[in-house]
């Protein structure tokens, strides 16, 4: 038979794995039980787990809960796991760990280069070490997506602003704006990017991204840019990563501007 999941755990196992194991036992216990998915619980030995994870679990899953701990920027396959859930739609949750001193706003902004387009995604801080306070805030986010209630998640905040306290709550960094260009212009604007990006032409490149910057506000396209620029002045071949994520940044612009968002 079949296993059939609704949630997705992305999470470093070095750093995120007890995080991981608290929280999916305190899902399980407030109505999912059996429909949370994570790595470790859930493959099972002789299984392919590549083949689980991104043919069985991915797929089917509504809501991907990505934990970030320390050095999940670094491996490839949380960044893979990220990589799908935002290509294929999935409402992404990202839960960040905070140390004293941190806000939500400047750990999104830096990992914002390998998980293009987090700094624009609905995000939970989160105290080291405080599970319980991980927990809550993820059932609390999970019942007002279930609930149609997303809208009332706390308002807009402007990353700097942010004070230390406000830093640990649910936070909504700003979203791209909602003036986009006309669908058949942003479509070739998009064709013409990609394409320049995998023919290795920065320069056309970074004029084409420019014309997207000019008309909407995106902290994914920004860091875009500003990286494009790093290969620029290092006269560097553009990388596979980076056209990667060039192309998913680009086809969520385009996604939103479709919905009106």
């Amino acid at each position: 038979m079949k296993r059939r999941f609704d949630i997705f755990i992305s999470y470093y196992a070095r750093t995120g794995l007890e995080y991981a194991e608290e929280l999916k036992k305190a899902l399980e216990e407030h109505g999912w039980k059996g429909r949370v998915f994570m790595a470790d619980h859930n493959i099972k030995p002789g299984e392919n787990w590549e083949h689980v994870i991104f043919k069985e679990a991915l797929p089917q899953i509504k809501y991907f809960i990505f934990l970030y701990t320390q050095g999940a920027e670094s491996r490839k396959w949380v960044i893979r796991e990220y990589h799908h859930a935002l290509k294929t739609g999935k409402i992404i949750i990202p839960c960040i760990q905070l140390f004293p001193g941190e806000k939500i706003g400047d750990v999104l902004r830096k990992i914002e280069g390998v998980f293009p387009g987090i700094s624009s995604i609905d995000g939970i801080g989160w105290k080291v070490d405080n599970r319980a306070e991980l927990n809550s805030k993820v059932l609390k986010a999970l019942k007002r997506y279930e609930e149609g209630n997303e809208d009332t998640l706390q308002s807009f905040v402007e990353g700097d602003e942010l004070s230390n306290e406000s830093s640990w709550e649910w936070e909504k960094p700003r979203r791209a704006s909602k003036t986009f260009p006309s669908n058949d212009k942003l479509h070739m604007l998009v064709e013409l990017a990609i394409t320049s990006a995998k023919a290795g032409d920065k320069i056309n490149l970074h004029k084409h991204l420019c014309s997207f910057q000019n008309t909407l506000q995106d902290k994914g396209l920004d860091s875009i840019i500003k990286t494009l620029e790093i290969y620029i002045q290092d006269d560097l071949p553009l990388s596979e990563e980076f056209v990667q994520m060039l192309e998913i940044t680009l086809n969520r612009i385009l996604t939103l501007s479709e919905r009106g968002d």
